[in-house]
């Protein structure tokens, strides 16, 4: 929920393009990363040995963040992703069950 509050508020959000969110994130409304499926390998917490893990493709990541970087400090001008993550999630209606 953390991801979707952030784009309510007009905030820049960061994700990887897998699982629940992508119901509420894309690349026209925020950044979202490539990733690779892993296997967990061990039980960890809730996660079990066999399950798959999307594992964030990091140089992406960190090609994103110094770009929201420059946009932050003023050197590059943003894609007003920001509005139309505001208005995506503000129309999106979630279930609970």
């Amino acid at each position: 929920m953390q991801l979707a509050e952030a784009m309510y508020l007009g905030k820049p959000v960061i994700g990887t393009n897998w699982s629940g969110n992508t119901d509420f994130m894309d690349r026209d409304n925020s950044c979202v990363v490539d990733y690779s499926l892993i296997k967990v390998g061990e039980d960890y917490g809730p996660y079990k040995h066999h399950q798959l893990w999307a594992e964030p493709d990091m140089i992406m990541q960190s090609i994103i963040c110094v770009n929201l970087s420059l946009i932050h400090y003023g050197v590059t001008t943003s894609p007003k992703k920001e509005k139309k993550s505001f208005i995506n999630v503000s129309q999106f209606r979630w279930q609970v069950r």
